[in-house]
C-alpha cells in the first residue's frame, strides 16, 4: 500500500512515494477494468455450463 507524502524530505526512509505519472495511473485503471470484465465473463460461462449440466441430468 502506498502513502502520498506532502513533505518527501522528512522520514524518507520510512515512507514510499507513489511516483506513477497520470498516464501510468490511467493505464493501470484500464488493465484493472479489463481483468474485471474477463473474470465476469468467466463467471457467466461457468454458470451457464452448470445450468446446462443440470438440465441434462433432469432430462435423463
Amino acid at each position: 500500500m502506498f502513502e502520498h507524502v506532502k513533505d518527501s524530505d522528512s522520514h524518507h526512509d520510512a515512507q514510499t512515494l507513489d511516483t506513477a505519472t497520470a498516464e501510468q495511473q490511467r493505464e493501470q485503471g484500464q488493465i484493472t477494468q479489463e481483468q474485471e470484465e474477463a473474470e465476469s465473463d468467466i463467471d457467466e460461462d461457468l454458470e451457464m455450463q452448470k445450468e446446462e449440466s443440470e438440465d441434462i441430468v433432469r432430462g435423463a
